[in-house]
């Protein structure tokens, strides 16, 4: 069973972290991103009370959130908590940020924090 780890309600939509999922609904939609496919999070969208969710698919979502940081914060949280898994399995998640960094998908400081979270430091 999944843990959830943070969950928030703004306009009408609700956004729930678990440790190995995104979820959230609005109105009757409701969407579901596995924790691992999530590249990026961008919180900076200027008039936007929301998020920008990039998978490692390169799809987006805009996610209405009044807390972008605390679900920010959650999604790396259920990231490093997924990857305590082999060295290899490290390796293949550090291989694939580096790709997305050098795609301009993340950005080199979200680069560095995700590859802290994999290596646990």
């Amino acid at each position: 069973m999944a843990k959830e780890i943070f969950r928030t309600s703004y306009m009408g939509s609700t956004v729930v972290v678990y440790d190995n999922r995104l979820e959230w609904k609005m109105l009757l939609k409701k969407q579901s991103i596995p924790i691992n496919q999530i590249a990026s999070v961008d919180t900076t969208i200027p008039m936007y009370m929301g998020v920008v969710i990039e998978t490692a698919g390169g799809k987006k979502y805009k996610i209405p959130v009044s807390q972008k940081k605390e679900l920010e914060d959650a999604i790396y949280e259920a990231q490093a908590g997924g990857h305590q898994g082999s060295g290899s399995q490290s390796i293949e998640d550090l291989e694939k940020l580096a790709e997305l960094r050098d795609k301009n998908i993340i950005t080199e400081e979200e680069f560095q924090a995700k590859k802290k979270n994999i290596l646990g430091l």
